[in-house]
């Protein structure tokens, strides 16, 4: 999708001017939500320029020519040619006359940014995508065992063990914020959440781009696209935009759906699903997380199933406030009611037996 990448990059640029990178983050959401990108690319990559024209001016014309397909304005046509001039002016209109679209800056569905069609490859697309569905589905299982725990004072379930594990010995007001927040992350992942692409293919070709969630001295304005090298990141201050990074991708690193429960020895493995990864950078946007630090002076950040474990013992405050704890929780969670329905899937048929024919 490098054409159509191309001419976000020409929409927004790497600038801070805000007003084109929303209107680059609506067209990248309105390509998402319908079919036809691929043969949209395809027209965008026939056009023949002039010989000894730059390729920032040919971005320019693709992103003029994207424009009137996404958002045809009847009085603004494309400038038919190659003047760096008359597509900036052609830009900045369109810009003006489509403030409101798609009547939101925050678009109610989940989708990709346009690093993805610029850098990421389709698989990389798809696992972005599959998430969504993963996290949301990990989220369930873990709202869901907070509602099966058995009651305080009873002998506890597995549920409630569950929940001691990771968040520790809470009040029910603690139990009571620890689902609130699962639910609060649920309904964003439902809506608007939008994917950046920051894996290891940035800067793979010769575009630029500029987005909402890289600008991390001022959270208002876009930033230039950059590489990560963990699994993602996201600040609620910044809005619905979680930067997948380059350890998302990598199958050694991320898996899909966890079956078994995280290792309760002093492994420091991270042991990260992809829908858990999503997971923790929502909670943080959605619920108001962070990574949280222990008391010094140890002071590390309680990532992984090692610390976050040493957090909820110690720190149980803390731990209901921590996003990994909420992955590790909820993914545990899963594999639980996953293995508890294996096991009555497993059992035999009752035997049915008939009642006596009367003598």
């Amino acid at each position: 999708m490098d054409h159509v990448g191309a001419a976000l990059g020409a929409i927004c640029g790497t600038g801070d001017d805000r007003s084109r990178a929303m209107l680059a983050h609506r067209v990248a959401w309105v390509l998402g939500r319908g079919p036809g990108i691929s043969n949209i690319n395809a027209h965008l990559g026939a056009v023949k320029p002039p010989r000894g024209v730059t390729a920032d001016v040919i971005a320019l014309h693709k992103a003029a020519m994207l424009l009137d397909l996404i958002v045809p304005v009847a009085s603004l046509k494309p400038p038919t040619n190659f003047r760096q001039f008359d597509l900036d002016l052609h830009l900045d209109s369109v810009k003006r006359r489509t403030a409101d679209f798609p009547a939101s800056t925050n678009p109610v569905a989940p989708y990709l940014a346009g690093s993805f069609l610029l850098y990421a490859t389709q698989t990389e697309r798809d696992q972005a995508m599959q998430s969504i569905p993963e996290a949301i589905a990990l989220l369930r299982a873990g709202a869901l065992a907070i509602e099966a725990m058995s009651p305080v004072g009873a002998d506890p379930n597995a549920s409630r063990t569950l929940f001691h594990r990771w968040f520790g010995v809470q009040a029910p007001q603690g139990v009571a914020m620890a689902k609130s927040r699962i639910e609060q992350t649920i309904a964003g992942l439902a809506t608007g959440v939008c994917f950046n692409y920051a894996g290891a293919n940035v800067g793979t070709n010769r575009y630029s781009l500029g987005e909402m969630g890289f600008n991390t001295s001022n959270v208002t304005l876009p930033g230039a696209v950059r590489r990560g090298m963990d699994w993602g990141s996201a600040k609620a201050t910044v809005g619905p935009y979680i930067l997948l990074e380059s350890k998302f991708f990598v199958g050694a690193e991320t898996t899909g759906y966890r079956l078994t429960q995280h290792h309760a020895n002093d492994s420091p493995e991270m042991e990260v699903s992809r829908g858990g990864a999503v997971l923790h950078e929502a909670t943080h946007v959605f619920a108001a997380t962070h990574d949280e630090r222990f008391a010094p002076p140890a002071s590390a950040q309680a990532y992984g199933p090692r610390l976050a474990r040493r957090l909820a013992a110690n720190e149980p405050a803390k731990a209901l406030k921590n996003a990994d704890t909420y992955r590790l929780f909820c993914e545990d969670a899963y594999a639980l009611q996953r293995a508890e329905a294996a096991a009555l899937a497993a059992l035999p048929a009752p035997v049915v037996v008939a009642p006596l024919a009367p003598a």
